[in-house]
């Protein structure tokens, strides 16, 4: 009686499926190492558009504004000048403020902006994805 229950499983149909999972998925280590190099080539190529040429354009705009609040000579000052803006993000302008100190030059009154640019990059990959953990099919080349 427990041979026929055993005949019931086609032996050749579970081979071949387990041979197409065997042949199609990759080791853990290769899907890793493959999904940060794709990582930091973006976050790279994002960080290089935004660093490209920031000293060649022209102050305008907001940087204005962003210029007159950080340039203050003292942490009151600023705070001083800080709060009588209240459309605008304070941290933005207190990292500016702080980039500065080293060097007051275009350049430097944008890299804080730049950095925050390059860090929404990465988040917009890492926030998301344990939303979408399991609903979505990769395929594998």
């Amino acid at each position: 009686m427990l041979k026929n229950k055993t005949k019931f499983i086609n032996r050749d149909i579970v081979k071949q499926y387990y041979n197409s999972i065997r042949n199609y998925s990759r080791p853990f280590w290769q899907t890793l190492f493959s999904e940060w190099v794709v990582i930091l080539l973006i976050v790279f190529t994002a960080l290089f558009i935004r660093l490209y040429k920031l000293n060649s354009a022209t102050v305008d705009g907001d940087e204005i504004f962003e210029a007159y609040y950080t340039s203050a000579e003292t942490i009151e000052q600023f705070l001083l000048r800080l709060k009588n803006d209240v459309a605008n993000a304070p941290l933005v302008y207190f990292l500016q403020f702080l980039s500065l100190r080293l060097d007051q030059t275009l350049f430097w009154l944008r890299l804080p902006t730049v950095l925050i640019g390059t860090i929404t990059v990465i988040g917009s990959y890492f926030l998301p994805k344990p939303l979408f953990r399991g609903k979505v099919k990769r395929n594998n080349l």
